[in-house]
C-alpha cells in the first residue's frame, strides 16, 4: 500500500506542475497583446508667411507587444476640434491674431482629420502594424501632416508672436488580434484607446523680410539656338518707411562673374538675371546692380519680378540648374 500512495503523490503533484506550467505560459501571451502610445511629436510651423502656404510634419507614437504568436494591429487617429474649437478650418490664436489651418494624413493635405470617437463625418485616419511573435515589440510613428494655407493677414505689429491650437482629447484607437488584421478598430479579440496631447504651433513676425520667392523655369527647349527667357517673383514685406536692398548672389557655378547653370553630367549653360524685361539692367550683388525699395506696411507687400535669360549658344542635352541666395538688407 505504501508504493501506491507514493505513486499517487507522484501522480498528483506531476500534474499540478503541469497545470502550473500551462498558466505561466498562457499567462504572458495574455498580458503581452497590448499597445501604449509614448507620446507625439507637435506640427511647428514656424516664422508664417502670408504670401505662400506653410507645411509642417508632426508624429503619434504607437508601440505594441504580441503574445507568443504574431500580431496583427488595426489603429485609428482622431484629433479633438480643440481650443479654440473647429476644424476646414481649425484655428492658432493669440489675443490679436487667428490663423486658419488644418491637419491631414496624407501628405497631399486632401483628407482631413476629424474628432473622436469616428471622425465627425470626415474618413477615417486608418493604418495596420504587424507585431512578431515571441512577445517582441513593434512601434510605428503615424505621420500627422499640417498647412497653413497662404493669403491670411495679420496686424502689422512689431517683435515676434506665437500661435497655438492646443487639442487635449486626441486618440489613438487600436484592435489587436493574432490571425488577421481585425477590419474596424473597435474588433479583434482585444481593443482599447491611447489618449495623447496634440499642439500646433506658429510664429507671427511682421519685420522686414522675404515672404516668397518662386524658382525661375526655362522649360523644355528643343536646342539654344536662340535666346530663352524667363521670369519669377520674389515678394517683400517691410513696415511702412523702412528702406530696404535687395541682392541676388552668382549663383553656384559661376565663372568670372557669369552666372552658369550645371548639369548631372557637368556640363554648363550660360545664363542671366535682370531688373528689366529688356535684360539690360543685371541683377547682382553689388551696390550698383542691387534693387532698392521701402517698406509699405504688412498689408501692402512689394512683388519685384526677376527676368531670366539664357542666351544663343552650343548646349549638351540635359537638365540644368542653379541656387541664387536673395539678401534683404534693412
Amino acid at each position: 500500500m505504501y508504493p501506491m500512495k507514493n505513486t499517487r503523490g507522484a501522480l498528483a503533484a506531476a500534474l499540478r506542475l503541469v497545470l502550473l506550467l500551462a498558466g505561466l505560459l498562457l499567462a504572458p501571451q495574455a498580458f503581452a497583446q497590448q499597445c501604449i502610445s509614448n507620446g507625439a511629436t507637435n506640427v511647428s510651423f514656424g516664422v508664417l508667411s502670408p504670401d505662400r502656404a506653410s507645411d509642417s510634419q508632426g508624429t503619434v507614437n504607437l508601440t505594441c507587444q504580441s503574445g507568443f504568436n504574431p500580431g496583427y494591429v488595426r489603429y485609428c487617429v482622431y484629433i479633438g476640434l480643440g481650443s479654440p474649437a473647429g476644424i476646414a478650418p481649425r484655428r492658432m490664436e493669440n489675443w490679436f491674431a487667428s490663423i486658419a489651418f488644418d491637419l491631414y494624413s496624407d501628405p497631399a493635405r486632401t483628407k482631413l482629420i476629424g474628432p473622436p470617437p469616428s471622425g465627425g463625418g470626415f474618413p477615417v485616419y486608418t493604418g495596420t502594424l504587424p507585431v512578431a511573435g515571441g512577445y517582441a515589440l513593434s512601434a510605428v510613428n503615424i505621420p500627422i501632416y499640417g498647412r497653413v494655407p497662404s493669403g491670411q493677414s495679420w496686424p502689422d505689429l512689431s517683435g515676434t508672436w506665437t500661435v497655438q491650437h492646443l487639442v487635449f482629447d486626441a486618440q489613438v484607437v487600436w484592435a489587436f488580434d493574432d490571425t488577421k488584421f481585425p477590419d474596424t478598430c473597435t474588433g479583434g479579440i482585444k481593443s482599447s484607446t491611447e489618449q495623447f496631447f496634440w499642439g500646433s504651433y506658429g510664429d507671427i513676425n511682421t519685420a522686414c523680410r522675404i515672404t516668397d520667392a518662386t524658382d525661375l523655369d526655362f522649360g523644355v527647349v528643343a536646342s539654344l539656338a536662340s535666346d530663352t527667357p524667363g521670369a519669377s517673383t520674389i515678394t517683400v514685406r517691410c513696415p511702412a518707411g523702412t528702406p530696404w536692398t535687395l541682392a541676388l548672389s552668382a549663383g553656384g557655378n559661376a565663372i568670372l562673374g557669369n552666372r552658369r547653370m550645371k548639369s548631372a553630367a557637368g556640363k554648363y549653360v550660360s545664363y542671366e538675371l535682370y531688373k528689366d524685361s529688356g535684360h539690360g539692367q543685371k541683377w547682382g550683388s553689388v551696390a550698383a546692380d542691387m534693387v532698392n525699395g521701402t517698406g509699405a506696411g504688412e498689408k501692402s507687400p512689394t512683388v519685384l519680378r526677376v527676368y531670366g535669360l539664357v542666351p544663343a549658344q552650343s548646349s549638351v542635352p540635359g537638365s540644368y540648374s542653379d541656387l541664387i541666395t536673395v539678401t534683404l538688407t534693412y
